[in-house]
C-alpha cells in the first residue's frame, strides 16, 4: 500500500483520469452490479491488448466479494473487444510472479500456458521469471507458451530461452495493414545463481535494435515497447526515444492509466492484478500518434464466461499442488516465540472456567466452515488460499493437513488471538489481545470493500461482550 500512496497521489489521479477521457475513457460501471458485459465493445481500427503486473493473482480470490479479473475470463473478453484476430496484438508486460517458491513455479507454468490458450501474441518478463523458467520449468515447450520478447539480452543468450529480441506481426483490418513492432525490456538483478542472461544496459539496447530496423518517429509501423520496471529514471529515459510509439510500464493502482504524452508517444501502465484489460484502438489508414491511439480499460467481470481450456490448465495447477502435497511439505515455515504452539479452538472452550459460550458461537460462524468454501470450489490445496481458511499455516505448529491437524482446518481462536498453548498451560497470565489483524487476509486484493464495511463485518462475526478497541 506504501508504493500505491507514493504513485498515486490525488492530483496525479485526477489529471490522468482528464487526458484517459480526452483519449478514450474507461467503461462505465454500475454502483450496484459492476460493469456489464455490454460495456465491452469492439471499435473501428487495430487493437492493441496489453497486460501485466498481476502480483501472482491468476484469478480473483473472490471470498467476499465479487472481484474483477482472472485469465478464465479474459478469452471472452478479448473475443468481444477485439473480435478479428488478424486485427489484433496481445501483450503481456509481467511480471506475473511475485515470488519464486514451488507453488510460484507451477503457477508461473500454468500462467505461460494459459496466456498461449488465451491468444497473446507476446510476452516479455523480470530476469527472476527468465531465470525461473530456464532452471525449473523444464516441462513447457516454446510452442506451449507465447513468444518470449527480451531486447536487452545477448541474441546469443537469448538462444537459451527459444526467445527473441523482437516480435512483428502484420495488423490487418478493413482491408489495410499495420506493421507492428513489440520491444521488451526485462528488468531486475541478474545474480550468479542458476543461468546468467548478461543484461544489457536497456536504453542502449533499444536505441540500438531501433536503428536496426530502420524506425523513427514519422514511419508508418507501430512500435511498442514493454517493460515491468518500476525504476523511475529507467522509465523516463525509455519514454524518451521518439520512435516509440506506445510505451507500457508496471502501474499500482486498480486501473490501467495514461501517465505521459509527448508529441510522439503515448505511455501507461498496466494497473494491477490485472482487473481490466488495457486496450489501444489505433486508427486504421493513419501514422500511429498520440492522436491516433485511443484508451479504453475494459472490466473482466464476472458476467462474462469462462474458457474451458483455461479452467483446465488451472485445474491442472490445483492437481499438482495436491499431488506435491504442498501445504504439508513444500511451504517455508516459521517457529513462534519462546517455541509457544497453537492448539485448535477447541482447547479454548474446555472446561467450566473457560470460553465455552464463546467458542459455541464461534463454532456457527461462517469463519468456523471456512476450509469446506475451499472444498466447494477445489482450492483446499492451494496455500496461497489455505493461509487465510486455516490457522498458522505458515508457521511449524500450524496447519498441515485435516488428517494430521484437523483442530486448525478455520479460521480459528489462533488465527486472530495467537497460539494458546502457554495460554492453556498459565490461563491467569496476560493473552495477547490481537496476533493478526484482519487486514492480512481482508486486505485491498481479497476484500476490497472490508474497510468502508468493517463494522458489519464485525457484527457477522460478533462473539464477545463489550465494545472492541480495534473496531475503528
Amino acid at each position: 500500500m506504501n508504493k500505491i500512496k507514493k504513485y498515486w497521489p490525488a492530483f496525479y489521479v485526477g489529471l490522468v483520469f482528464v487526458i484517459a477521457g480526452f483519449l478514450g475513457g474507461a467503461v462505465a460501471v454500475d454502483e450496484k452490479d459492476g460493469p456489464k458485459k455490454t460495456d465491452a465493445k469492439a471499435k473501428d481500427g487495430y487493437a492493441v491488448i496489453l497486460s501485466g503486473n498481476w502480483a501472482g493473482q491468476i484469478e480473483p480470490c473472490g471470498c467476499t466479494e465479487k472481484q474483477l479479473g482472472g485469465l478464465d475470463r479474459r478469452t471472452e473478453t478479448i473475443n468481444i473487444i477485439a473480435p478479428e484476430p488478424d486485427g489484433r496484438l496481445i501483450l503481456e508486460a509481467g511480471p506475473m510472479i511475485e515470488r519464486f517458491d514451488r507453488q510460484s513455479q507451477l503457477k508461473f507454468d500454468t500462467f505461460l500456458r494459459s496466456m498461449k490458450s488465451v491468444g497473446y501474441d507476446a510476452v516479455t518478463m523480470t530476469a527472476g521469471e527468465l531465470k525461473l523458467l530456464h532452471d525449473h520449468i523444464v516441462d513447457i515447450n516454446p510452442d506451449q507458451r507465447p513468444r518470449i520478447v527480451c531486447s536487452n539480452m545477448k541474441e546469443e543468450k537469448l538462444a537459451d530461452f527459444s526467445g527473441d529480441r523482437y516480435f512483428t506481426k502484420k495488423l490487418k483490418y478493413k482491408g489495410k495493414t499495420l506493421t507492428s513492432y513489440v520491444l521488451g525490456i526485462a528488468d531486475g538483478y541478474d545474480s550468479e545463481e542458476g543461468v546468467s542472461m548478461e543484461l544489457l544496459e536497456p536504453v542502449n539496447a533499444v536505441k540500438e535494435l531501433v536503428g536496426e530496423l530502420g524506425l523513427s518517429k514519422d514511419d508508418d509501423a507501430l512500435l511498442v515497447v514493454l517493460t515491468q520496471s518500476d525504476n523511475d529514471e529507467l522509465v523516463s529515459s525509455l519514454k524518451e526515444i521518439d520512435a516509440i510509439d506506445l510505451f507500457l510500464c508496471r502501474g499500482f493502482g486498480d486501473e490501467p492509466e495514461i501517465n505521459s504524452i509527448s508529441d510522439s508517444t503515448v505511455a501507461c501502465d498496466t494497473g494491477i492484478l490485472s482487473k481490466y484489460i488495457t486496450r489501444f484502438t489505433v486508427d486504421a489508414g493513419k501514422t500511429p500518434s498520440p492522436a491516433n491511439l485511443k484508451l479504453d480499460a475494459i472490466a473482466i467481470h464476472s458476467s462474462f464466461n469462462l474458457d474451458p481450456s483455461v479452467i483446465a490448465l488451472m485445474d491442472a495447477y490445483q492437481m499438482s499442488m495436491k499431488l506435491e502435497n504442498l501445504i504439508a511439505e513444500k511451504i517455508d515455515r516459521m517457529g513462534l516465540e519462546e517455541d509457544n504452539r497453537f492448539v485448535g479452538s477447541a482447547s479454548c472452550g474446555d472446561g467450566p472456567e473457560c470460553h465455552g459460550e464463546i467458542y459455541a458461537i464461534w463454532s456457527g460462524l461462517k469463519h468456523a466452515q471456512a476450509v469446506p468454501t475451499l472444498e466447494n470450489v477445489n482450492r483446499d490445496n492451494d496455500p496461497e488460499c489455505m493461509e487465510c481458511h486455516t490457522v498458522g499455516l505458515r508457521y511449524e505448529s500450524g496447519f498441515k493437513s485435516k488428517e494430521e491437524t484437523p483442530e486448525l482446518a478455520a479460521v480459528g481462536c489462533e488465527m486472530c488471538h495467537g497460539p494458546g498453548m502457554f495460554h492453556n498451560e498459565y490461563p491467569t497470565e496476560p493473552y495477547q489481545e490481537i496476533f493478526t489483524n484482519c487486514e492480512e487476509c481482508h486486505n485491498d486484493y481479497h476484500s476490497p470493500e472490508f474497510q468502508e464495511k468493517r463494522e458489519e463485518y464485525f457484527q457477522k462475526i460478533k462473539h464477545w461482550e463489550g465494545d472492541r478497541e480495534y473496531w475503528d
